[in-house]
Formats: structure tokens, sequence, C-alpha cells
């Protein structure tokens, strides 16, 4: 979660907060009027003691709730890059079988060359340009010479 999305989370606490504001602001002006009365000072009191404990216990709930989230939030993202590198890790995977059978079938198509190199079978142009698709003499079925290109 960036700091844009979490500065918005944290500013919905501040709705609560101006409603308790503005209550102790009426309190307080009350408070002026009912001075001389001890009874209504200690209810006053009272209710502002209720009220500040409302909003301790809003404001722990609100950060469990947002831990919550952000937790949640941090998860989802790790999830994320978790499918990110398990589908690269597959496309590698991948990769790596289509090379592994390339290899084996470039091993198995040059057999026969390597063959007539071993053996001495092979002609000397056909050593310079292994792209000729002449096979060496112990694999053809005539027995005169081909004449060299």
């Amino acid at each position: 979660m960036n700091e844009t999305q979490q500065s918005h989370v944290w500013y919905a606490t501040l709705l609560f907060s101006a409603a308790v504001f503005l209550v102790n602001m009426l309190f307080l002006s009350i408070g002026d009027a009912v001075a001389g009365d001890r009874g209504q000072v200690v209810t006053l009191l009272l209710v502002l003691a209720a009220i500040l404990v409302l909003w301790l216990l809003m404001q722990f709930l609100f950060h469990a709730i947002v831990t919550g989230i952000m937790a949640k939030l941090r998860a989802e993202e790790r999830s994320r890059i978790l499918e990110t590198q398990e589908s690269q890790f597959a496309a590698q995977q991948r990769y790596m079988k289509a090379m592994e059978k390339e290899r084996h079938d470039f091993r198995h198509s040059s057999a026969p060359w390597r063959s007539c190199t071993t053996t001495g079978t092979m002609r000397p142009w056909a050593a310079t340009s292994i792209s000729s698709s002449r096979p060496c003499r112990s694999t053809r079925s005539r027995t005169t010479a081909p004449t060299p290109p």
C-alpha cells in the first residue's frame, strides 16, 4: 500500500475526532454557564470522561482495523509477487525443456557427421562445409565419389 492510500485511511479518523472536538467545545461553553451549580459540573465532567473513553475505544478499534487492512494488503502484494515469480519460473522451465530437446535433436542430427569425421571417411570439402547435405562414404549407397562443388 503506497503513502497516498495510507493517508486516505488515516483521514477517515478526522470525522470522529472533529465530532469529539465540537462536543468538547460545546461542553466548555455549557460549563461556563453552569459553573455555579456543583451537580451540573460533575455531570458535565462525567459526560466528558465517557466521551473520552469512547474516543479512546474508537481509536483503538480503528487502529486494529487499519492494522488488519494493512496486513491483508501486504499479504496480497506478496502473493502477487510470488505469482509473478512462479510464472517466470514456469516460463524458464519451459525454455530449459525446449533447449534440452533442441540439444538432444542437434546431438542426434550431428551424430552421422561425427561418425564420418572419426572414421576418416569424410572428404576434406565436407569437413569445411558441415551445412552441406552430402553424407560420408559409409552411409552412401553409391560406390563412386561425388565431385566437389
